[in-house]
């Protein structure tokens, strides 16, 4: 199991963020971790990504993102997880799921920097701009836009061909 951490002002917005119910009126909790398990797991099930017993589990109160069941294969695992913390009001992902077939070593996650882009990247991790069609394929379905990236946002950078 690993614990990722994002920030949780940053990506998609999925979901509405909990806020306290005005005039003091009490906040349905479990009604809002449902809701937003739904739509993180509705985005899920959009991608061609599957997971055996894949559960994702939103808990708003400590802004984390439970995600257990057994991929495939290790870039199945990576895709599923990161995009469920590049949600706005996500600031944890709790990794509980396995790999069926692990295949070599995991890839490398960045956080995107301000002034970031997917050629900035490529030529800092590969040595090499041209090499920003790693980073894409290595982050799809969840990113196919190069120029959509965001600051904050974490990306995954293969291994196989990133320089060390």
């Amino acid at each position: 199991m690993s614990r990722i951490s994002f920030i949780k002002e940053a990506g998609a917005r999925l979901f509405n963020q909990m806020r306290y119910a005005p005039g003091g009126a009490q906040f349905n909790t479990a009604a809002f971790n449902e809701s937003a398990s739904q739509a993180l797991n509705t985005d899920i099930a959009a991608q061609p990504l599957t997971a055996a017993g894949l559960t994702v589990k939103c808990h708003g109160a400590t802004q984390t993102v439970k995600v257990r069941g057994v991929a495939l294969v290790q870039t199945t695992q990576e895709k599923i997880v990161v995009p469920c913390g590049n949600v706005c009001g996500v600031a944890n992902v709790e990794d509980q799921l396995g790999v069926a077939t692990p295949t070599g070593p995991e890839s490398k996650l960045r956080d995107v920097k301000q002034s970031d882009t997917l050629l900035k990247i490529a030529r800092k991790e590969y040595g090499d701009v041209n090499s920003c069609v790693k980073i894409l394929e290595g982050n799809k379905p969840m990113q196919s836009n190069p120029d959509n990236i965001f600051p904050g946002q974490k990306l995954w950078i293969p291994t196989a061909c990133a320089r060390r």
